[in-house]
């Protein structure tokens, strides 16, 4: 299966009109066979984010959030795949575009989301799996937050 998002970025010209500078499809990464399909939209390095920085956004950061900064991440995850339980000191916004995902935590709660649910994960310990036999597309917003305590 090949994975693409389309990415349309905007900025501005010399006289500070609005104008596209990247539109194009992208292809999602896959680390390896049967494993999560992850592509990189955005990032910035800080909050509150600059503007005027006209460096691609997709390059900025190599991990999945910047540590003061913000990142947007399609993340495709196979039919019947696992991420095991993982915390990170961000906020995280994630829209089920495709599919059903299961949101798992450490307590054994698990909550069912399909395509058009929005979670709001807040730093809690947390597991993905798609329990079914389709593809799901999820599309993650990962902003700094103080570490639980």
């Amino acid at each position: 299966m090949i994975h693409k998002a389309r990415r349309v970025v905007t900025g501005h010209d010399h006289n500070g009109h609005s104008i596209v500078l990247i539109d194009e499809d992208i292809s999602l990464d896959e680390s390896a066979p049967g494993s999560l399909c992850v592509a990189r939209i955005w990032s910035t390095l800080a909050s509150p984010a600059d503007n005027n920085d006209d460096r691609d956004g997709s390059t900025l950061i190599s991990t999945m959030y910047a540590e003061n900064g913000s990142a947007i991440n399609v993340v495709d995850f196979p039919p019947r795949s696992v991420v095991p339980l993982h915390r990170t000191n961000t906020i995280d916004y994630a829209v089920i575009m495709t599919g059903t995902i299961e949101l798992g935590l450490d307590n054994g709660q698990t909550v069912q989301v399909e395509a058009g649910g929005v979670i709001v994960q807040r730093g809690s310990r947390h597991a993905w799996r798609n329990p079914t036999d389709q593809w799901v597309r999820m599309i993650c917003v990962l902003l700094p937050a103080n570490p639980v305590r």
